[in-house]
């Protein structure tokens, strides 16, 4: 809840199974994910020492929320990291200098309000919702996209690898630009 923190280089930058970002100053440098909710049920790890991994399959009820404040992070694995899902209620997060290729990793993900940019990075997600503020992705992969409101912006829409052969755009509001989308 507010003030400066400043995670140096390490593993894990933060991770539990629900956390809550309530404003303030966040900076992260972490050797895997920068951020990673599990509550360490998933039956596969593909990370490493953390409780997460890159298995999405588990009936992980983990939580992120983020409710304000500037979040930075720079990590080698995902940026944000969630078994279960990701909500972004406000606030400005920064993932433009991570350096793997996936900036955000969810089961679902939902923007109601704020500035997220993953430029140049994936953004995976079963679903994702946007109902106001504005997100930058350089690929968004996905079974569902729903706007109702807000700025979405990416290279490319992909369906999400081994989990839906098309991804479907329900668009009731708001704004979609994609460069690309394949057939």
């Amino acid at each position: 809840n507010g003030g400066a923190i400043t995670v140096g280089y390490c593993y894990e930058g933060l991770e539990a199974k629900d956390i809550v970002i309530n404003n303030g100053d966040i900076t992260i440098s972490a050797e895997d994910d920068g951020i990673n909710a599990s509550d360490g049920s998933s039956t596969m790890q593909t990370g490493g020492f953390g409780m997460g991994g890159q298995n999405q399959n588990s009936s992980n009820s983990s939580a992120l929320t983020i409710n304000g404040g500037n979040l930075y992070v720079e990590a080698d694995g995902d940026g944000l990291d969630s078994n279960g899902s990701i909500t972004v209620n406000g606030g400005v997060l920064n993932l433009e200098d991570n350096k793997a290729p996936i900036g955000i990793l969810s089961k679902d993900l939902n923007v109601t309000n704020g500035w997220l940019t993953a430029k140049d990075q994936t953004v995976s997600a079963n679903n994702i919702t946007v109902s106001g503020g504005v997100m930058e992705a350089g690929a968004l992969n996905c079974s569902q996209l729903n706007v109702s409101g807000g700025w979405v912006e990416a290279d490319t829409l992909k369906p999400r690898e081994n989990e839906a052969s098309s991804c479907t755009v329900n668009l009731s509001g708001g704004n979609v630009k994609l460069k690309s989308v394949p057939d």
